[in-house]
């Protein structure tokens, strides 16, 4: 992970507003009452989803590797917890304390396989229901994880989770085997098994 570029901050004016693509407004539409609970979103950045998740969740945890998003995110929802750290190493919170976690627009995608499948262990070590994850691009600008929704579904089945959709960013489900090539970014919701 490029920790030089993403720890910086220098994309808090990107993410400080709270512009969401289709298939964000149809997970926090569909998902409503499994992000009611206790949600942690990693890579909370400067509150672009954060907004939404502090007035739809019980009690909201942000992690960002970010100083100045976790600093924006607090000066601009105070009702949330926001801190600065690394989504690889969650062990700051405890086994099945939350009910979700949101890992959005494609933050999962600056790991590469080993991390990533890291992350997806300690999602699961400290999720209790849903997990709600993004996998895109950024403007092609930094290195990414790139995985066809077939393999990202296996992946995540192989890490203990139970794949419940997998939408494009309109927020069509894709069908089973389905193959989405010309699709830039796609959203998986899955289970804890």
């Amino acid at each position: 992970m490029d920790l030089s570029v993403w720890g910086t901050g220098r994309f808090v004016h990107r993410y400080s507003n709270r512009q969401l693509r289709p298939v964000e407004v149809m997970i926090l539409i569909r998902h409503r009452e499994d992000l009611s609970g206790r949600v942690l979103e990693l890579g909370c950045g400067a509150g672009r989803i954060a907004g939404y998740l502090v007035e739809v969740a019980h009690e909201l945890h942000g992690l960002d590797l970010s100083p100045r998003m976790v600093a924006e995110c607090r000066r601009r929802y105070p009702g949330g917890h926001f801190q600065t750290g690394d989504m690889r190493h969650l062990s700051r919170f405890e086994t099945g304390s939350f009910d979700a976690v949101l890992a959005g627009f494609n933050v999962l995608d600056v790991l590469g396989d080993e991390e990533r499948r890291l992350t997806l262990r300690e999602i699961g070590r400290v999720l209790r229901d849903y997990a709600l994850v993004s996998d895109g691009a950024h403007g092609f600008m930094l290195v990414h994880y790139f995985i066809t929704a077939a393999a990202q579904l296996r992946q995540l089945a192989e890490e203990g989770f139970e794949p419940v959709s997998c939408l494009d960013l309109d927020g069509r489900a894709l069908a089973s085997g389905e193959s989405a090539p010309e699709v830039d970014e796609l959203h998986y919701v899955a289970r804890r098994a």
